[in-house]
């Protein structure tokens, strides 16, 4: 990154903003800012120390946890019936506060790894639900030798290509702008 100023006094601070992609930068890694201070092609100063403490940052990666309850009374026990409600409630760090997100959900048996499907007029043989869910894991960056990016355009084109199949999985999703 690099900016250009006309300094109006001999000291003072300017803003050199570095945007890049760091979703591939494992977790815990510490970035160091060097610097140079050029006026035309000669360098007049340079602050490079690997060690310095004011220069560095640390790579945080989101995080979730969440704790599975019936809806009707917070306990681990779910009626079968008509209307079914399971609340998931998710804890979440290192996020961007004031920015958007979306939490997403895909109700799986337990067993078989495989979405649970409700409604009738479907005919589903469990290799469909695999490769269903082998493409979403990689859609999601967590299939094997992935990182941890989603890819939406892959996202996008798997839930549109298997639209009736979609229909009948039990999802929800919630967005929310976090303060903290």
């Amino acid at each position: 990154a690099q900016t250009t100023f006309a300094p109006e006094a001999a000291s003072g601070t300017v803003d050199v903003t570095f945007t890049f992609d760091s979703s591939a930068i494992a977790d815990g890694t510490e970035l160091v800012a060097f610097e140079s201070l050029e006026r035309g092609d000669v360098e007049l100063a340079a602050h490079a120390d690997i060690s310095d403490e004011a220069q560095t940052v640390t790579v945080h990666e989101s995080a979730i946890g969440t704790i599975a309850s019936d809806g009707l009374d917070g306990d681990k026990q779910v009626i079968a019936d008509a209307e079914t409600t399971i609340t998931d409630t998710v804890a979440y760090t290192d996020v961007l506060p004031g920015m958007g997100y979306t939490m997403a959900g895909i109700l799986v048996d337990r067993e078989s790894g495989l979405p649970i499907l409700t409604g009738e007029n479907h005919d589903y043989t469990e290799d469909d639900l695999r490769t269903f869910m082998d493409a979403l894991a990689d859609a999601l960056g967590a299939g094997e030798g992935n990182g941890t990016a989603v890819d939406m355009e892959a996202l996008s084109a798997l839930f549109e290509e298997n639209a009736d199949l979609v229909d009948h999985m039990v999802i929800a999703s919630q967005a929310f702008t976090p303060e903290d």
